[in-house]
């Protein structure tokens, strides 16, 4: 397609849609995203690392709710109120929303804090 391009700008008098830096930059992408996708180039290798220095409350299970994956800060949670969240979400404590999404090969629960919102909505604005 660069090739084409270039040949059809030696020909014709025209300004191309994109100037050469950026063809290139855009050719690199969609190498890298080929390469990505045909399992060329590993990607999403280090989930452990990745979830172990997450400040949020995040963990990912298998299909049968055993974990993972944790982050630095534990979800404190039962497996009946695992299964709950899987349907809607599930108070584990005042203010504590337990939350679930169904991924490939398991689930992802996270902890959504309410108490940081209520007082975000008694403050009055300026």
């Amino acid at each position: 397609m660069l090739l084409q391009l270039h040949n059809l700008k030696r020909l014709f008098e025209f300004i191309p849609p994109y100037e050469t830096p950026e063809a290139n930059i855009f050719a690199i992408v969609a190498i890298f995203e080929i390469c990505i996708r045909e399992h060329l180039i590993p990607h999403n290798e280090n989930y452990a690392g990745f979830f172990s220095k997450l400040p949020m409350p995040v963990m990912i299970t298998d299909i049968s709710l055993k974990p993972v994956h944790h982050s630095a800060n534990i979800i404190e949670a039962e497996e009946d109120q695992l299964k709950a969240a899987i349907d809607e979400p599930v108070y584990i404590q005042p203010d504590k929303k337990l939350m679930a999404r169904k991924i490939r090969g398991g689930y992802a629960f996270w902890i959504e804090d309410e108490s940081a919102v209520a007082v975000r909505a008694t403050i009055p604005a300026p």
